[in-house]
């Protein structure tokens, strides 16, 4: 285990003590694996975890703690080379044995409360980038957000892919409607993509 919080590595090394056939390496200032068969990494936002975690997974295979509510750090453990993605403060000792092994066996692991919204992501597609002319004041976060709205995705979708809060995307969304004239979803939507509003469907 490395870079796991203190309350969730004593829950890893109960869980993990009452596991046969595993032992406990603890890796707690390194980037090497230390021979281990498995590393599990707490996994955010931040870049240097997501560069850690590509270097671990060159020579040893990775699972992700990560926070079930944030897909898009769900989908960039993946694209690191997590192999596995364990929820944050959720993994009970049943659910470890069953990764652990799962895993060092060759397979892949999602835990359950990860798996809806990944599956939302994967729903509504990573969008292709939606560029239409713009105010000159919009920022471009503004403009990725309507690109979103646009690809039918709701604002708690937003908020997980782009690791924000859903009252940031709130914010940035007021603020683009402002900026385009507009007081609607409907109406932003047809004003950015060009679209009929009476055709336009929307996620709230």
């Amino acid at each position: 285990m490395t870079d796991t919080p203190v309350a969730i590595r004593r829950q890893l090394e109960e869980c993990v003590g009452r596991m046969d056939g595993i032992a406990l390496v603890d890796q707690r200032a390194t980037t090497s694996p230390g021979g281990a068969d498995l590393v599990i990494l707490d996994v955010d936002a931040r870049d240097e975890q997501l560069s850690r975690l590509r270097a671990l997974s060159r020579t040893t295979r990775v699972v992700a703690l990560v926070d079930p509510h944030a897909p898009g750090v769900v989908v960039r453990a993946v694209h690191a080379g997590a192999v596995g993605c364990l929820a944050r403060g959720r993994v009970d000792a049943d659910e470890l044995v069953r990764a652990v092994h799962e895993v060092v066996a060759g397979g892949s692991w999602v835990s359950p409360s990860v798996a809806p919204t990944l599956l939302e992501l994967i729903r509504t597609g990573v969008p292709d980038t939606v560029e239409p002319a713009r105010p000159d004041s919009m920022t471009d976060r503004e403009a990725e957000i309507l690109s979103l709205i646009a690809r039918g995705m709701s604002n708690t979708a937003i908020a997980g892919l782009l690791v924000i809060s859903e009252k940031t995307v709130k914010n940035h969304i007021n603020r683009a409607y402002a900026k385009l004239g507009v007081e609607s979803r409907e109406q932003a939507i047809a004003t950015w993509t060009g679209a009929v509003p009476d055709e336009v469907a929307v996620a709230a």
